[in-house]
């Protein structure tokens, strides 16, 4: 299992040195936020996840952690909130939030509003699909709380921007998660 953020940070070299070792492996990926991934991981469908981990999870898996990632407020180049310093300047915008509904990363931003006081934004679009989150993006005036990872990547980057606001969004662990109670096999664990 993969979250976007671990996709984008690890999975292109890992991939390229797993491939390079074992050429003749298949290995399938499934996508998703960590609450995609806990039930087939205990059900034994999924060897391991790299996602983001929330806080509040209460689950047997063992969970190692690699690094953290925070959230920034991206928008296309050229949007009319562009220059927006608060969150406080950005509550009538419209937002597209991420992942499962009201959980993990992608609401994080709801959150945020709410801890500072703010209305909660009411123009709201939800969707957890890559690509048609990056064209909704480029193409729109909507915003976005996403891991800053995803926007410095090459496409992205030349297209969206993040804020530069003074108060501060959330921090992610992004871990490696797994069956406290099966060890992996030798291919596996070599990935």
């Amino acid at each position: 299992g993969i979250g976007p953020r671990a996709g984008v940070a690890l999975l292109p070299a890992g991939l390229k040195d797993f491939q390079r070792s074992y050429p003749a492996v298949n290995v399938n990926m499934f996508g998703g936020s960590y609450y995609d991934h806990v039930g087939p991981l205990h059900q034994g469908s999924l060897d391991m996840a790299i996602v983001a981990v929330p806080e509040d999870r209460q689950s047997t898996l063992d969970v190692e952690h690699l690094f953290y990632n925070d959230l920034v407020v991206v928008c296309r180049r050229g949007h009319p909130l562009s220059q927006a310093r608060s969150l406080s300047d950005l509550v009538d915008g419209v937002w597209v939030l991420t992942g499962p509904v009201g959980k993990g990363p992608g609401s994080a931003i709801l959150e945020a509003f709410r801890q500072r006081g703010l209305p909660r934004p009411t123009r709201l679009l939800q969707c957890d699909m890559t690509w048609t989150l990056n064209t909704i993006l480029v193409r729109s005036d909507m915003l976005c709380a996403l891991p800053r990872i995803m926007i410095e990547q090459p496409g992205l980057s030349e297209s969206l921007q993040a804020l530069k606001l003074v108060d501060s969004l959330p921090s992610y662990s992004i871990s490696l998660i797994r069956r406290s109670n099966t060890p992996l096999l030798p291919i596996a664990d070599h990935m």
